[in-house]
């Protein structure tokens, strides 16, 4: 759904990064970008520190 739709005008569209107001779920990485994607996080994970009393209870940090 874009914003139009939704009774946006085009001057405050305009202003906006997206036309698009409501999407649905959609794939960003295929099988084998998953596969790599996981294979990452598996290598990484001896690096993962554990965080007590936050939200995040495991995060990585330093890696760039």
């Amino acid at each position: 759904m874009r914003l139009a739709e939704l009774g946006y005008d085009r001057a405050t569209i305009a202003c906006l990064a997206s036309p698009v107001a409501i999407t649905g779920p959609f794939r960003v990485l295929s099988d084998e970008g998953v596969a790599a994607f996981g294979a990452v996080l598996r290598a990484l994970r001896s690096r993962c520190q554990i965080a007590e009393g936050r939200r995040l209870a495991a995060f990585l940090s330093g890696l760039g």
